[in-house]
């Protein structure tokens, strides 16, 4: 999976590989966080969207 491949792309010093893996991440986590935010927000009537 991704991991393996990280862990190849490190030795053999691909760092556009692992430019775009951490990039992809970065992106899949801010994408997680958002939906999270969102989801909360819904649920929780507490808290208000301003």
């Amino acid at each position: 999976g991704m991991g393996r491949l990280m862990f190849d792309a490190i030795f053999r010093r691909d760092y556009q590989l692992l430019l775009g893996i951490y990039f992809l991440m970065a992106v899949l986590i801010s994408i997680a966080m958002i939906i999270t935010d969102i989801l909360i927000a819904i649920l929780d009537p507490r808290i208000r969207i301003t």
